[in-house]
């Protein structure tokens, strides 16, 4: 196998799907950095999750349109829409705002992170970074995600209205 010592390397092995096991929906990750080999890498670690990658912040933000990404990782440091300029128009855009962003960056400063921070990403990864980590916090933060949609939910159902695609209609 040519991609046995990348494995290895990694310190991962790859999962092949077998006949009859589950297909169940896998969460959609919107990768967002600039080098292929990063894309590369973490296509390797992120195998639980659909990844759609995208090269700088202006495709990101097509490909959040058309695909509605669970969560989004992204670099900071990319041509033509840097991360933190994505972020933002993300953040201001009432029907994207939701998804969780983390920031996998070699920008380690604490200006930096807060800069992260004061767009309202839910974390800031600098790179080199832990794998196991990293999965711990996409977890967290898709599970976070979808308790407060279902909250939201139930008091809109408790308070007599059906909410959908962000409308809200009294249901008299």
């Amino acid at each position: 196998d040519p991609d046995a010592g990348k494995n290895v390397l990694y310190g991962m092995s790859k999962h092949v799907h077998q006949p009859g096991e589950s297909m169940i929906k896998k969460p959609v990750v919107l990768l967002v950095d600039d080098s292929d080999d990063f894309r590369e890498f973490m296509n390797e670690v992120l195998t639980d999750y659909t990844v759609v990658e995208a090269v700088n912040g202006q495709d990101a933000w097509n490909k959040i349109i058309d695909r509605r990404p669970d969560i989004i990782l992204s670099d900071v440091m990319m041509p033509v829409m840097d991360g933190i300029t994505m972020i933002r128009e993300i953040k201001q855009d009432r029907t994207i705002s939701h998804i969780p962003i983390i920031i996998l960056s070699a920008k380690a400063s604490v200006e930096d992170q807060l800069k992260g921070f004061e767009q309202g990403v839910d974390g800031y990864l600098t790179k080199p970074f832990s794998t196991s980590y990293l999965i711990g916090r996409i977890e967290a933060a898709i599970n976070k995600r979808k308790a407060t949609q279902t909250d939201i939910a139930k008091m809109m159902k408790q308070n007599g209205k059906v909410g959908y695609a962000g409308k809200t209609e009294n249901s008299d």
